[in-house]
Formats: structure tokens, sequence, C-alpha cells
């Protein structure tokens, strides 16, 4: 969940993100090449496993989403979740939308 606000930036801001890494990974490559040949592709595959080994250790720290917390009973966890990403206030008003929604999947099925 992300708020209205910055709903379009996080998108771009993905976008970019996939571009620099793809920038990077070129930069690697020319500065590794002169390593020499059974060396050079060594290290190119070694930093090719760093990001997803980082990215796997922060998913340990990615809450649950509230919308399957609410779908299986968990209310109070998933108001908890959003209270941590804005204000109560505005935890409550997302916790109301989403548990209509649902409403509205479960009848729709």
């Amino acid at each position: 969940l992300s708020p209205k606000a910055v709903r379009g930036a996080l998108v771009s801001l993905t976008e970019i993100s996939i571009n620099i890494g793809v920038l990077l990974g070129f930069i690697a490559g020319w500065a590794l090449d002169g390593l020499g040949e059974h060396v050079s592709w060594r290290w190119m595959l070694g930093l090719g496993c760093f990001p997803p080994v980082v990215i796997a250790a922060c998913l340990c720290y990615i809450p649950e989403s509230p919308r399957w917390l609410l779908k299986n009973g968990h209310s109070e966890a998933a108001f908890k979740i959003l209270c941590r990403l804005g204000t109560t206030q505005e935890a409550q008003h997302a916790l109301d939308d989403l548990s209509a929604q649902i409403k509205r999947d479960q009848e729709l099925q």
C-alpha cells in the first residue's frame, strides 16, 4: 500500500531503478573485462549474486499484506500494519475501504 500522493512516483522509481541496474551491469562488465579471461567472469558472477542475497535478507522485514490479513480474519494485525504507514485515522479509513472491497469481492464470487 502506498499513499495516493506518491503512487506515480513509486512506479517511476521502479522503472528508473531497473535502468540504473542495467547501466551498472554494463559498467561492471566493462570494468572487470581487463582482469583477464579466467578471472573476470568469476567476479561478474559473484557480483551478480550480491543483490539477490541482499533482497532475500530484506524479505524478513516486509510485513504481511493488510488485505490478506483481513481476508483471513486478522483485522487487528492489519490495523497495526496500516498504522505503521500513516496516522491512526488514515489507517482506520484504509481498513474500512479494504473491508468494503473484500466484501464486494466475496459477493461477486
